[in-house]
């Protein structure tokens, strides 16, 4: 957020009417307390989008993302929006781990097939 030229803590903070402290919590603690108030003030200041920033807030790659694009473009509020990207991650993390599972139980086996 403040990596941008011109821009600071103090900047962000006087733009978004966040005050400066609860930015730098964010920035030491990480983003657990971030509402989706806060990241639309954030994007507003900043004169990004809203879906930016709430990718931003949810840790989702920059490229496009078919399945995020369809709940960004819908016409929930914010904050549904939101819970269901993270749900979204949540699955997306639970899928992996069984594939990873899958797959080592496969290498023990010294088959490479699906049992």
């Amino acid at each position: 957020m403040t990596s941008r030229e011109g821009w600071s803590v103090a900047r962000l903070a006087r733009e978004s009417e966040i005050s400066r402290s609860t930015i730098f919590r964010w920035i030491a603690e990480g983003a657990e307390a971030v509402t989706v108030a806060s990241v639309i003030a954030i994007a507003d200041a900043l004169g990004d989008t809203r879906a930016n920033a709430i990718r931003a807030a949810a840790n989702l790659p920059v490229d496009r993302d078919p399945e995020v694009d369809l709940i960004l473009n819908s016409d929930l509020s914010e904050e549904v929006k939101v819970r269901m990207i993270d749900r979204l991650m949540i699955r997306r993390e639970e899928e992996r781990q069984r594939r990873l599972a899958d797959l080592e139980w496969m290498l023990s086996r010294g088959t490479g097939e699906a049992g």
